[in-house]
């Protein structure tokens, strides 16, 4: 089966669901006469990363504060939408959070 996919955007095309332990047919042929580009990627082991991740942060060996960029209230949701969609770049993460959480 071949597909043809339009170019409308700037960002290649991504390929999600690899199986982990099976080896896919690929098209080499295809792949240089086409002169397509492709990135790869590296698959965590999700299990051990998450747990590993969870232990640093236990121990205060990694902070997240960083991470977290910008803290809006449940009723300043439609500011923090305003903020998602406009404000690119500016944020690495924004949380959403009842106000007992965020300490107000």
């Amino acid at each position: 089966m071949h597909t043809r996919t339009p170019r409308t955007h700037a960002h290649p095309p991504a390929v999600f669901g690899v199986p982990l332990n099976e080896p896919m047919p690929f098209p080499i042929t295809r792949f240089f006469r086409k002169n397509v580009h492709l990135i790869g990627s590296v698959f965590p082991h999700t299990i051990d990363d998450f747990s590993l991740a969870v232990s640093l942060i236990a121990q205060q060996r990694v902070s997240v504060d960083p991470l977290f960029t910008s803290l809006f209230s449940l009723t300043d949701c439609p500011l923090a939408m305003h903020a998602f969609q406009h404000c690119k770049g500016q944020h690495i993460k924004i949380v959403v959070a009842p106000r007992s959480v965020l300490g107000e």
